[in-house]
């Protein structure tokens, strides 16, 4: 119980957003001093240096209005619209499981890990994990970007975009992300990373993009590249995978409870009730010996039977105890 409640006041803790204050939004994405001044309270005629001069308004935005600025410049992303569910990820928090949160993070930590090298980012950066639709967003600075993972519908202006391939939104582009065939998940990853703020180690959020979101960042360019197999050509389309994925496992701690490897043998379908806590699995149910299980520790991988017979994979944002009995991990 002390385990729940810890992870009940960090689940609120972690449910952040960007902060969209006046005076930051304004000096962010306004390109004329003059009009930013204006907009925080600072009169040019009073401060002629200001004019054609970013460095010395912000200074002067420092003492003016409550803003953390850490560069001379910042860009922003506007979400037009809300996605299935995207938000903002990191590699998780590692050193949190014991008062009851999640390890969280990207889901997907090989493209994650992949799209933040194709931008220049070390692998930990901050990104905008998109799951089955991503949202439309229209940027205020060029901003060096890419979508890496599964490969996801996506236009810039109405022109497509190819799936893993770096590209520059300038200021006033639109981009939409749509749907994808083949897979769930990619990532929106951009040059410097996305400001998110530090919780308990992680820069993970719980709570998905909404419409209306401001995504921070720092101004970039970058010239068009991608992945590429030995031969220099960029590798085959993703669609050509076979929908059926083989998955090695090891025993888990109740393997015993289970007579018979009808699970190891077994075809599953991954049921629409799944999520980045487990993915729920249907099929044939398991038939395992009777009792319960005093409620142990688990962990991202554990295949848990529930009563039905029936198996759940947890996930990144997979519970730290649970009281079914583990067949494999």
């Amino acid at each position: 119980y002390h385990a729940m409640g810890a992870l009940a006041v960090a689940v609120v803790a972690l449910t952040h957003r960007v902060a969209t204050s006046r005076y930051g939004l304004r000096l962010m994405s306004v390109r004329d001093d003059e009009a930013a001044a204006a907009a925080m309270g600072i009169d040019p005629a009073e401060n002629p240096h200001i004019q054609g001069h970013p460095s010395s308004l912000l200074d002067d935005a420092r003492q003016t209005a409550d803003c953390d600025l850490d560069s001379p410049l910042r860009a922003t992303l506007v979400a037009w619209s809300d996605a299935a569910h995207s938000l903002l990820v990191d590699l998780g928090r590692f050193r949190s499981r014991a008062w009851g949160v999640p390890v969280g993070g990207a889901a997907d930590r090989i493209a994650f890990t992949l799209g933040n090298a194709l931008v220049g980012n070390p692998p930990n950066t901050p990104a905008l994990e998109i799951a089955f639709a991503g949202p439309v967003l229209e940027a205020e600075h060029p901003i060096a970007c890419v979508i890496f993972g599964a490969p996801f519908d996506s236009t810039v202006n109405n022109e497509p975009v190819p799936p893993g391939m770096t590209f520059t939104l300038h200021r006033g582009d639109v981009l939409r992300i749509a749907g994808t065939s083949v897979g769930a998940r990619a990532y929106f990853c951009v040059a410097g990373g996305f400001e998110a703020p530090t919780i308990l180690g992680g820069r993970s959020a719980f709570e998905p993009l909404t419409g209306g979101a401001i995504l921070q960042c720092q101004p970039s360019r970058i010239e068009p590249r991608g992945l590429a197999t030995a031969d220099g050509e960029l590798p085959a389309a993703q669609s050509q995978l076979s929908p059926c994925r083989l998955l090695r496992v090891l025993d888990g701690p109740q393997r015993h409870w289970f007579s018979s490897d009808h699970f190891f043998e077994h075809d599953y379908e991954v049921a629409v009730a799944s999520n980045r806590m487990g993915l729920r699995l249907i099929g044939e149910p398991l038939a395992r010996r009777p009792g319960e299980l005093v409620s142990e520790a688990v962990a991202p991988g554990a295949v848990q039977v529930t009563n039905d017979g029936l198996p759940i994979a947890l996930g990144v944002d997979g519970q730290t105890i649970g009281g079914y009995p583990k067949i494999a991990h």
